[in-house]
C-alpha cells in the first residue's frame, strides 16, 4: 500500500461515527458583487501602467464535504477583469477553463458591464467543451466560452463552480499570480469540521507575505494578496513552485513540530520515493553521451542537455497532433493558473528547439 493510501486511510479512520452518513454541506452561492463607479471610470490600469487587461479581484471559495465516507473538494471562482485597449481585449475575449477526468466545471455564469451600467449577459448557447490534449491516456478538457460585447472600457467578469472527485485531499496548491495583473486576489477557505476529523489544516505561503486568515461570517477563512503583477515565463526558468507566490493549504495532523526536523524527514521520503526514477540506466547514459557530443565544457553541456528534453517534449506534443508550446490555442499561463492541485506541468517554455 502507498504512503498516500495510508495517509488516506488514517484521515478517513478519524472521522467521528457523528459524521457518518451525513448529507453535504448546503452550496455556497456567490453573487454578482456591485460594480462601482469608479471601477466603471477607470481608464488605466493601477499594478502594471502597461497591461491592457486588469484584474479587479480574483476570488476562490474553497471547501471539503464529507458525507458518509467519501469526499469532495469544491471550488467557485469569481473573476473581474477590466479592459484598457485592443490588446486587453483580445486577451480577455475568449476564456478556457481547463478540467481533468474526476473535475466537473458547472454553472458558469458571465457578463459584460459597459461604462454607462449596461449588463450583456454570457448566453448558455456560447459555453463550449472542447479537448486540449490526448496523449498517452491523458486527457485535458475545457469549457471554453466568449464573453459579449467586448471592447476597451467595459468590465468583464465570471465566474463558475468547480467539483473535484478522487483527488489528493490532503493538499491544495493556491496560486496568488495569475495571467493578468491582479488589484486584489482572495482565497476563501472552509476545512472539513473538527468534529468529524482529528485533522487540522495548515496554510503555508510561498514566495508571498499574504494577509494574516481572518475568519467570515459565513465559516470560511481568507487570506489576500494585493498588487499582483502578472506571470510572465523566461527562457529556462526555474519550475514555477520556485519562482511564483503561492499558498499551500494543508492538512496535518494536531501538535507542533520542529521545522528542521520536519523538512528532513519530508524530504528523505521524497527521495526514496523518486530513487526508481532517478536511477541511471545504460539508456539514458547513451542518449545523455549523444546530447553533449561536441561540447567544449560543462555550461555547454548543461545547455546542450536541456535543449535535447526540450527537443523529445516537443516531439511528445507534435506526436499527439498538437502545439508543443501552446496546446490547441490554450493560453499556457491559464492552464498552470487553474492546475492547483500539484499535478504535473504540461507546459512547453519557449518555442521548440532545431
Amino acid at each position: 500500500m502507498s504512503i498516500r493510501m495510508v495517509r488516506l486511510f488514517l484521515l478517513l479512520s478519524s472521522i467521528t461515527v457523528s459524521s457518518y452518513g451525513q448529507a453535504p454541506l448546503a452550496a455556497v452561492e456567490i453573487a454578482w458583487l456591485p460594480v462601482t463607479e469608479a471601477e466603471r471610470a477607470q481608464k488605466d490600469p493601477v499594478v502594471d501602467k502597461t497591461a491592457g487587461v486588469e484584474a479587479i479581484f480574483w476570488r476562490e471559495h474553497v471547501w471539503d464535504e464529507l458525507f458518509s465516507q467519501d469526499w469532495q473538494r469544491k471550488r467557485v471562482v469569481y473573476v473581474r477583469l477590466k479592459i484598457f485597449n485592443e490588446e486587453g481585449k483580445k486577451a480577455a475575449a475568449a476564456i478556457d477553463i481547463p478540467y481533468r477526468n474526476n473535475i466537473s466545471i458547472e454553472s458558469i455564469e458571465g457578463r459584460t458591464i459597459k461604462p454607462d451600467g449596461t449588463i450583456v449577459p454570457l448566453e448558455k448557447k456560447d459555453i463550449r467543451d472542447r479537448d486540449i490534449l490526448r496523449a498517452s491516456g491523458l486527457r485535458l478538457k475545457a469549457k471554453n466560452f466568449s464573453m459579449p460585447a467586448v471592447e476597451p472600457g467595459v468590465i468583464v467578469e465570471y465566474k463558475y463552480r468547480e467539483t473535484q472527485f478522487k483527488q489528493d485531499i490532503f493538499h491544495m496548491r493556491a496560486q496568488m499570480q495569475q495571467e493578468y495583473p491582479i488589484q486584489r486576489i482572495t482565497y476563501f477557505v472552509k476545512p472539513l469540521p473538527r468534529d468529524r476529523i482529528s485533522y487540522g489544516m495548515r496554510v503555508w505561503p510561498f514566495h508571498c507575505q499574504s494577509s494574516k486568515l481572518k475568519l467570515e461570517n459565513n465559516g470560511f477563512n481568507s487570506t489576500f494578496l494585493e498588487m499582483v503583477p502578472a506571470f510572465k515565463e523566461e527562457p529556462f526558468m526555474p519550475g514555477e513552485p520556485n519562482v511564483r507566490p503561492w499558498i499551500m493549504f494543508v492538512y496535518m495532523e494536531d501538535g507542533k513540530r520542529e521545522p528542521q526536523k520536519y523538512w528532513e524527514k519530508v524530504g528523505k521520503d521524497s527521495y526514496n520515493r523518486m530513487k526508481i526514477a532517478l536511477k541511471v540506466n545504460d539508456e539514458i547514459k547513451a542518449a545523455a553521451n549523444k546530447a553533449i557530443e561536441g561540447t567544449a565544457d560543462d555550461n555547454a553541456k548543461v545547455v546542450a542537455l536541456i535543449t535535447y528534453l526540450r527537443r523529445l517534449w516537443c516531439k511528445i506534443w507534435v506526436d499527439a497532433g498538437l502545439s508543443p508550446f501552446q496546446p490547441a490555442g490554450l493560453d499556457r499561463t491559464r492552464l498552470q493558473s487553474r492546475n492547483q492541485r500539484g499535478s504535473p506541468d504540461l507546459r512547453h517554455r519557449g518555442p521548440c528547439p532545431a
